[in-house]
C-alpha cells in the first residue's frame, strides 16, 4: 500500500513550492557520477578535526565511525559511503552535513551495496545534529548488539532503525531510507523539532509487525513537535508514523504524515493535561486501532481538531473525552470505532463544539453528554453524522442540580442499535433543526429502545424544526411532557406510529406548548395533570388527540391557558378516528 502525506504539521510552508519526492536507485546503481576512488576510512575511524568526504570517492567503514563532538563532517554530492557489516555503522556526536543532489545524491549502503551486507546504521547522539539534504540510506538495520552505540539513557546496543536520532538536531530533505531491517526513522528528540520533508520511506521490516517495529517512521512520544511534509510511505510493515501514547507535557500538533499510536498497556489514554493543547492538522490520519486510546480532555486541558471541507481529519477505531473543566473544538472530521470502541464523544464539559463531523460503528454511544451533579453545560452541533452504533446514538442526561443545553443543526442519526436519541434525565434543553432521524431500533431490547426520539423523564425540554423522523419500529418521537415544547414542520414515515406522543406527566411549574404547525398528529397516551403551582400555556391553533380514557386535568392551585382564536382554534379531541370509547 502506498502511502503519501501532504500536510504540514506544526509550521505553515504554503509559500514553499512542493518538491517532487525522490526517486529509489536500483542496487546496482548508486548516482548517475560513478565513484572513481576507495578510501578506507577505518585507519583513523573517530574524526576530531571538521572533515569532508568528497564526491567521486568510495568510503569502506569496515568498523564504527565516530564524529567527535563540536566535529561537522560533510559527505558531498556524489559520495558513497560502504559500511561493512552488522556491527558496522556511523556515530554523531557532533554534526554530520550530507550536500546531495538531484542527480548526485550521496549515498550511505552496505559493502558493495549489497543488501545481504546489513550494517548497523547511523546513530545521533544527545546534542548533535545533522543537515541531510538528497542523502539515501539504504541496507542498515541490523539486529546485532553492538556495544560501540549502548548509551545508558537512550538504547542499550541493538539496533533500532536505519536513522536513530536521538535527542539531537534533525534536518532531513530530498531523501530517500530504503529496505531496513527494523525502522526506517527513529526520533526520540522529546521537545524538539525535527524536519522531514519530500523523502521516501520504504521497505523497512523485519516482518513480524506484532512487535511494532518496520514503522516508516517511530516517534518515541507524542510530545515532541516534528514537521512532517510530503512524505511518501511504502512497503514497510506500517506505512505510518508510530507515535507512543503519553500524557501531554507540552503543547504538540498532529498531521502532516499517516500516524498510528502504540504502547505498551491495555489502557492507553492521551491525557491532553491543564495548560496543554492538542491540535491536529486538517487531513490527519490518525490511526488508534492498534490500542485501547483515546484522547481525554483533563480540566485545562484544549483539544483542537481543525480539519476543513477539503481536508478532513481521519481517526480510526479512537475516540475523545471531555472532562469538566476541558475543552474541545472538532470540525471537519471523521471518527470510527469500529464496533469496538465505547464512546466516539463523551463530553462532560461546557466549551465544547462539534462542526461538519461523522461518528460512526461504536460499541456504546456515539456522543454521550453528560453534565455532572451541580454542573452546566451548553454544547452546539452543526452539520453531525451518526450512524451505524451498538447503543443509542446520542445519549443526553442531566446530574442533580445540573443543566443542560444541547443545540443541534443539521445532520442525522441513523443505524442505531437502540433510540436514535435519547433523553434519560433532565433538565435538558433539546434543539434540533432540519436533523435526520432514521433507521434507528435495528436491535433493540424493549420498547423504550426502538424509537426515533426518546425522551421519558421530568424536566426535558424539545425545541423541533424541520426534523424527519422516519422508519423505526417503535415511536417517532415519545416524550415525557413535563416539560417545554415547540414542535414546527416535522414530518415522520414508516415508524409504528407517525406521530409526536405526549406519554403524560404532571406540569408542576410554568410551561409552554407550542404545537400548532407540528406537521405530525400530537397523540396523549396517558393523563396529563396540571398540579399546584403548574401553569400550562397552550398556543393557539394546537390539536392534542387523546387515547381512550386520557385526559388533561387541572388541579386545585394549578392554571391552564388555552387560549385559541377564531382562526386558530385549539382542539382536544380523540386520537384516531376509529377509536371508541370517553376521551377528554
Amino acid at each position: 500500500m502506498l502511502v503519501t502525506a501532504t500536510l504540514l504539521m506544526a509550521v505553515c510552508l504554503s509559500s514553499v513550492s512542493p518538491i517532487t519526492p525522490v526517486a529509489s536507485s536500483s542496487p546496482e546503481h548508486i548516482s548517475s557520477s560513478q565513484p572513481q576512488t576507495d578510501v578506507d576510512v577505518c585507519t583513523n575511524p573517530v574524526i576530531t578535526t571538521d572533515t569532508t568526504w568528497s564526491a567521486g570517492n568510495v568510503y569502506l567503514a569496515d568498523c564504527v565511525v565516530t564524529v567527535s563532538a563540536e566535529v561537522t563532517l560533510t559527505v558531498e554530492a556524489g559520495a558513497v559511503v560502504q559500511f561493512g557489516g552488522s556491527g558496522r555503522g556511523l556515530r554523531v556526536l557532533g554534526t554530520l552535513n550530507v550536500t546531495g543532489s538531484a542527480d548526485n545524491p550521496a549515498v550511505f549502503t552496505s559493502l558493495d551495496n549489497d543488501p545481504a551486507n546489513s550494517w548497523y546504521g547511523i546513530v545521533m547522539y544527545e546534542n548533535s545534529s545533522a543537515n541531510l539534504d538528497y542523502t539515501h540510506i539504504r541496507y542498515a538495520g541490523s539486529g546485532a548488539c553492538v556495544w560501540d552505540f549502548a548509551d545508558s539513557i537512550y538504547n542499550n546496543c541493538y539496533n533500532r532503525a536505519q536513522l536513530d536520532v536521538r535527542m539531537a538536531s534533525l534536518i532531513m530533505n530530498n531523501s530517500e531510507v530504503r529496505d531496513g531491517d527494523n525502522d526506517g526513522i527513529v526520533l526520540q528528540t522529546p521537545s524538539l523539532t525535527p524536519s522531514i520533508q519530500n523523502s521516501s520511506i520504504s521497505n523497512n521490516t523485519n516482518n513480524n509487525p506484532s512487535d511494532n517495529v518496520g514503522q516508516a517512521i517511530n516517534q518515541t512520544t507524542i510530545n515532541m513537535q516534528p514537521e512532517y511534509l510530503n512524505l511518501t510511505f511504502s512497503g514497510n510493515d506500517f506505512n505510518q508514523v508510530g507515535v507512543k501514547v503519553a500524557s501531554l507535557n507540552q503543547d504538540v500538533n498532529l498531521g502532516g504524515a499517516p500516524i498510528r499510536f502504540y504502547c505498551g498497556f491495555t489502557w492507553c489514554p492521551i491525557e491532553i493535561n491543564t495548560g496543554f493543547t492538542l491540535s491536529v492538522q486538517p487531513g490527519a490520519n490518525l490511526d488508534m486501532s492498534g490500542v485501547n486510546t483515546f484522547f481525554f480532555v483533563n480540566s485545562g486541558g484544549t483539544l483542537n481538531i481543525q480539519g476543513t471541507e477539503l481536508a478532513p481529519v481521519t481517526i480510526t477505531k479512537g475516540g475523545v473525552e471531555v472532562y469538566y473543566g476541558g475543552a474541545a473544538t472538532l470540525s471537519y472530521c471523521d471518527i470510527s470505532g469500529g464496533r469496538a470502541l465505547g464512546n466516539g464523544l463523551y463530553v462532560r464539559s461546557d466549551g465544547v463544539t462539534i462542526d461538519h463531523c461523522n461518528f460512526h460503528d461504536f460499541s456504546g454511544y456515539e456522543i454521550y453528554i453528560y453534565s455532572e451533579p451541580n454542573r452546566s453545560i451548553h454544547l452546539e452541533a452543526t452539520d453531525v453524522e451518526l450512524a451505524n452504533n451498538h447503543d443509542d446514538g446520542m445519549m443526553i442526561t442531566a446530574g442533580t442540580g445540573s443543566t443542560l443545553d444541547m443545540r443541534w443543526s443539521g445532520g442525522s442519526v441513523t443505524g442505531s442499535s437502540d433510540n436514535g436519541i435519547t433523553v434519560s434525565g433532565g433538565p435538558v434543553s433539546l434543539t434540533l433543526k432540519d436533523v435526520i432521524i432514521s433507521g434507528n431500533g435495528l436491535n433493540p431490547y424493549d420498547s423504550s429502545e426502538e424509537n426515533g426520539l426518546y425522551a421519558n423523564a421530568n424536566n426535558i425540554s424539545l425545541y423541533l424544526e424541520n426534523v424527519q423522523i422516519n422508519d423505526h419500529p417503535g415511536e417517532s418521537v415519545y416524550w415525557n411532557c413535563n416539560g417545554s415544547i415547540s414542535a414546527k414542520n416535522l414530518s415522520a414515515t414508516g415508524n409504528e406510529r407517525d406521530a409526536l406522543v405526549l406519554a403524560g406527566c404532571a406540569v408542576t411549574t410554568g410551561r409552554e406548548w407550542d404545537l400548532a404547525e407540528a406537521g405530525i398528529p400530537v397523540v396523549v397516551t396517558n393523563t396529563i395533570n396540571v398540579d399546584s403551582g403548574g401553569v400550562l400555556s397552550i398556543t393557539p391553533g394546537t390539536t392534542l388527540g387523546f387515547e381512550t380514557a386520557k385526559y388533561l386535568a387541572v388541579k386545585q392551585g394549578g392554571a391552564l391557558y388555552a387560549l385559541g382564536t377564531a382562526d386558530k382554534p385549539i382542539v382536544f379531541s380523540r386520537a384516531y378516528e376509529t377509536q371508541s370509547g370517553p376521551t377528554a
